[in-house]
């Protein structure tokens, strides 16, 4: 800012355009486009380097709406020398891409062929990915069949398209297609073919075109590996999907994960829990991105994780991952229940206190661990409470929540009011 200030001082900013355009661009590398967007108002002097900047500005700083009202108040008001430039016609391609904006990239596409900037190969490439980014698999074609120099990218851009919608013929036809010009492919290419015969369930195709990868050799590549997976697994059985498992899993962590999304897709949950037991043993680290996204989708899984941890007497982990997954009233009774059962009273009560203020419902479950606790601390204040909110919520004649309070009244030295609970229960097991 003190620089911007003897700038201006000096009179530079009135004087340069490249002056002011420079500030822009660099307010917006700093995520301050608003500073960049004054000090393009201060400009009396502007030319399409400013408003490149601005408009690239606002795209950088995920603010597309902005950066296309200014191209197109560019557009309507701009000189001569105020015309737009292939740079400028990207950043507005970018910006429809990021907003799913199909009408106003059409209308831009026109506004590029018009001035003629549309042939120039960065525009090219920038109306293909705005199509891609559009959803429409049709007018991405066509746009890159109007691409001069295709290169690996461009190849790639439109198989991942095709593959996304499982048109796995028209993703084979390219892939060949693109080696006879000369460009080959790569583990990004294999991989997006793989997931096309996926996604099409093209069973047989996808087996043919393993072989294919076998014979170059591109099996080594750490993408194909995890393609092909994912592959096998959409196609089934499982136990196809195991052997190719066994066969490239060493030292893969991806591979890893792949397996316990996969199979958590399926609802496989128990072979999720004994993946990641696997791969604990095995050194691989708890929290990859796999399992904490598997965690927040799947309670249960996060529930299972918690229960195992809590019984082999890691509680760290436990509550690590208790603190990192979605909830519901299970997942806080494990924690709860674990720590009552290891000694650790205050710690079992202030979780129980935090599951109450995060409006989660204490089932019975929760009150008899909780009970449990509350004894240990000598806390009676606190267990007549929990008894009268079992009264208020109906829970009182269940057996297991009436025997605690049998339990807990007598060892509070409360006989009358134990008696009393015990001669109310309707059908006494040997616990009671």
């Amino acid at each position: 800012m003190e620089i911007h200030g003897l700038v201006t001082k000096l009179g530079f900013i009135a004087g340069n355009s490249a002056v002011g355009s420079s500030f822009i661009y660099f307010y917006s590398m700093c995520d301050c486009v608003e500073d960049g967007a004054l000090m393009f108002d201060e400009m009396p002097m502007r030319d399409v380097v400013a408003w490149t900047a601005l408009v690239i500005g606002y795209v950088r700083n995920d603010e597309n709406e902005k950066g296309l009202e200014c191209l197109c108040e560019m557009h309507k008001i701009g000189g001569d020398g105020e015309r737009p430039n292939s740079r400028i016609l990207e950043g507005g391609f970018q910006a429809c891409g990021n907003l799913g904006a199909l009408l106003e990239g059409k209308g831009l596409h026109g506004l590029a062929v018009k001035t003629g900037i549309g042939f120039t190969n960065v525009v090219q490439l920038s109306v293909l990915s705005m199509y891609i980014k559009c959803g429409t698999p049709g007018e991405a074609y066509l746009s890159f069949c109007e691409v001069d120099h295709k290169d690996l990218i461009s190849w790639t851009s439109i198989i991942s398209v095709y593959s996304r919608y499982g048109w796995s013929s028209e993703c084979l036809h390219l892939f060949w297609q693109m080696q006879v010009t000369g460009v080959y492919p790569d583990g990004v290419v294999i991989s997006c073919l793989l997931r096309g015969f996926g996604n099409a369930m093209r069973v047989t195709e996808g087996i043919v075109f393993h072989g294919i990868i076998l014979r170059h050799n591109y099996i080594t590549d750490h993408m194909v590996k995890i393609a092909l997976l994912s592959m096998y697994c959409r196609f089934g059985p499982f136990s196809i999907v195991e052997k190719l498992f066994d066969r490239v899993r060493e030292g893969d962590k991806g591979l890893w994960n792949t397996m316990v999304f996969e199979h958590s897709k399926v609802g496989q949950e128990s072979r999720c829990l004994e993946l990641f037991t696997e791969m604990q043993h095995l050194g691989r680290s708890l929290h990859c991105y796999v399992i904490k996204s598997l965690m927040h989708e799947n309670v249960s899984i996060a529930n299972s994780l918690i229960d195992m941890y809590c019984k082999s007497g890691n509680s760290l982990i436990a509550w690590k991952i208790f603190s990192q997954a979605r909830k519901d009233t299970i997942t806080w009774n494990m924690l709860i229940s674990s720590y009552s059962h290891r000694g650790r009273s205050t710690d079992a009560v202030g979780l129980f206190d935090k599951m109450v203020s995060e409006g989660f419902m204490p089932n019975v479950a929760t009150l008899v661990t909780i009970l449990s606790a509350y004894s240990h601390i000598a806390s009676l204040e606190k267990q007549e409470q929990i008894h009268s909110y079992a009264k208020d919520e109906g829970l009182e004649h269940d057996i297991s929540l009436s025997t605690a309070l049998v339990d807990m009244y007598a060892k509070c030295g409360r006989l009358d009011k134990s008696r009393k609970i015990f001669d109310a229960i309707k059908e006494k097991d040997a616990i009671s």
